[in-house]
């Protein structure tokens, strides 16, 4: 009706909105489809921030307005402050079904990068968006590209701690594990850093995972363990997948507490001994200097929990443990 008497369909609002961003971001098809069908509207004018009607129905998740801009807009791939595409804002949402319609127009770049470097991919892996991150992994056209600072999909989820995502990279571009950002940290050491304890398990969960890389400083993931003050069975987990505790740091560190007292009093010694570890990680645990003498919340050293949780047979273990013990600290060795 306002149209009938000459409305300007290019008047705006404080934010450089035009009727038709709008009509898009309050999802009114119809008034869409008639604004776009009875004026010289342009589905390509720019808010402000630089975002044309297709930006705000991609991020608003209006998949009904995303087929009509479709239809009539002249570039898909306009990229609005900061660089961002409509592919952009959907996969970052998680709208599966405009990601979907999107990645199925030809003209669309699935590979598009913002001002930093970010795909779609990047923002759906950092915005735990799993159906839609698994989507675009789907896509052929999808190329591995490095954001700022050489981070990848995996660096960011890692980093914030998604860990149904990093799986999910991790069984498409598992080679991307031990790849390392510009600052020298793979996606473990990232992971670790931020104290992401289910994550650090999920990387830890594959082969091809090098535990004893080094990012900068000559930090390893055993180092930003005991810095990070991660629990004591991530530390025990981390030995048992062969991180090696002789690696120091560029200032000649090791910068393991390796006396450290988690939750119930329990050393990464007492860990060792109760999940009957092999007994040259105990040693090597003794070696770095662990503590036989300290006792956890209950009073248990070491070798208490070995007699309890192996009542059956303990004593092998222990008489080897200290057969090894006496010749690691007998002064002609």
């Amino acid at each position: 009706m306002l149209l009938e008497y000459n409305a300007s369909i290019n008047a705006v609002d404080v934010r450089g909105y035009t009727p038709l961003h709008v009509a898009v971001e309050a999802g009114h098809d119809t008034l869409t489809r008639e604004i776009i069908k009875n004026t010289r509207a342009s589905v390509n004018e720019t808010s402000l921030s630089g975002r044309t009607p297709l930006h705000v129905a991609a991020a608003k998740g209006f998949l009904c307005c995303i087929t009509a801009l479709l239809e009539n807009s002249d570039d898909v791939n306009a990229k609005a402050s900061g660089g961002f595409t409509a592919l952009h804002f959907a996969a970052s949402e998680g709208f599966t079904d405009i990601v979907n319609l999107l990645l199925n127009d030809p003209r669309t770049d699935e590979n598009a990068m913002s001002e930093t470097g970010l795909t779609p991919l990047h923002l759906a892996s950092l915005a735990d968006r799993g159906s839609t991150v698994s989507l675009l992994l789907g896509n052929k056209m999808c190329r591995k590209v490095k954001a700022e600072g050489g981070l990848l999909p995996l660096h960011l989820a890692a980093t914030a701690g998604h860990t149904k995502i990093v799986a999910i990279l991790m069984n498409h571009y598992l080679d991307h594990i031990n790849i390392k950002s510009l600052d020298g940290f793979t996606p473990l050491h990232l992971a670790i850093s931020r104290k992401h304890e289910a994550t650090v398990l999920e990387l830890l969960r594959s082969d091809r995972t090098e535990i004893n890389l080094q990012g900068e400083g000559g930090l390893t993931a055993l180092h930003l363990a005991a810095v990070s003050e991660l629990k004591l069975d991530i530390v025990k987990r981390l030995v048992e997948s062969g991180a090696d505790l002789n690696i120091r740091d560029t200032n000649g560190s090791d910068r393991t507490e390796i006396n450290l007292q988690g939750e119930g009093g329990l050393t990464a010694l007492h860990l060792a001994a109760v999940s009957e570890l092999k007994l040259d990680i105990v040693k090597r645990l003794v070696e770095k200097g662990a503590d036989l003498n300290i006792r956890d919340t209950n009073g248990y050293t070491a070798l208490d929990l070995v007699s309890r949780s192996n009542p059956s047979s303990p004593i092998k273990f222990m008489e080897r443990l200290c057969y090894d013990l006496f010749r690691l600290r007998s002064p002609s060795n």
